[in-house]
């Protein structure tokens, strides 16, 4: 949209200026999608193989859920993997071989398998008390706390049946605390199995980042200009998400800001641009912004990273190819 509505300008900045008084800077929080750590490109399908030890069956259909939700893979059927396997006299219980998983491979396509262990699986609960006087009454009371704390630990491995190599082993461990308390009186009773269930969740959370794509809020701030209008609408347009707007107002302050303080036009153009992606872009103004005023940290910060999320978003562009 060229040319932002005088009268629609005014009055944003007005409605806004409140909230952004009092405060030399301005944070709000973008989604960035994060590459997987390991890059299974080229991969179809990912099968569930057992994972053993007490808690294991949990945490592998609690995987297979994650993966079909994740919709980045085609989950494969175990059952029907199972009637595959049997025909032909295979089995992959545990962990296969090199020989095995291309075997398997030429029989289901190309297809990640994953196996594992979990190694510790346990609750343990504490109890403490603490006794306090009412200066009202002269009574003593006792506090009563208890604790509860689930760890689970597992090792996960990724074998790729193209070539029958393990593409990774991740050893997770994760935990889960809840407390009850009451006074004068035994607390209330921690369900073990909510905390259990909530610990076997964050491994699989943990793991399915390793193998997937996905998604984090980043923290990017602007910087107030005094008397340049067009940066606080730039500022307001972007805490509404409205990118296109806000960028038509911050490239109206590069115009508009005195020369003394056009590095900060400069900079919350740059910010703006990387916040949508357009990491070249957003490279040029922030480098103006550090030729500008070069004992700028935060100019020199929001550069590197803005290459750091620029070297990501390739990684992940191509992650994602066909």
């Amino acid at each position: 949209m060229k040319g932002v509505n005088n009268f629609l300008l005014f009055v944003l900045v007005l409605s806004f200026t409140v909230l952004l008084t009092g405060c030399a800077t301005v944070s709000i929080r973008v989604p960035f999608t994060e590459p997987a750590e390991i890059d299974l490109k080229g991969i179809e399908n990912i099968a569930i193989g057992d994972i053993t030890g007490y808690g294991g069956k949990d945490l592998q259909d609690e995987l297979t859920q994650a993966l079909f939700e994740s919709e980045r893979f085609q989950v494969l059927d175990r059952q029907h993997l199972d009637h595959i396997l049997t025909e032909h006299e295979l089995q992959y219980s545990g962990a296969i071989d090199e020989s095995t998983a291309i075997e398997l491979g030429k029989l289901i396509g190309s297809t990640a398998f994953i196996f594992g262990r979990v190694q510790r699986y346990d609750y343990n609960e504490q109890e403490s008390h603490s006794r306090w006087k009412d200066k009202k009454t002269g009574k003593t009371h006792i506090n009563y706390k208890r604790k509860g704390v689930a760890t689970v630990r597992a090792f996960l491995q990724v074998t790729d049946t193209r070539t029958g190599k393990i593409i990774a082993i991740k050893k997770i461990e994760r935990m889960a605390t809840a407390t009850t308390s009451a006074t004068d009186r035994r607390p209330q009773p921690i369900d073990s199995d909510a905390l259990l269930e909530s610990a076997r969740l964050k491994v699989i959370d943990t793991f399915m980042r390793a193998i997937a794509p996905y998604e984090v809020m980043i923290g990017v701030t602007f910087v107030k200009v005094k008397g340049v209008p067009e940066i606080s609408a730039g500022i307001a347009f972007a805490k509404h998400r409205q990118w296109d707007l806000a960028i038509e107002s911050f490239e109206k302050g590069v115009e508009t800001t005195p020369y003394k303080v056009k590095d900060k036009a400069h900079y919350n153009l740059g910010i703006a641009y990387m916040a949508i992606g357009e990491f070249n872009k957003a490279k040029e103004h922030l480098k103006e912004a550090m030729r500008l005023n070069p004992k700028s940290k935060r100019y020199a910060k929001a550069f590197d990273r803005c290459k750091y999320l620029e070297e990501e978003s390739k990684k992940l562009e191509e992650q994602l190819k066909e």
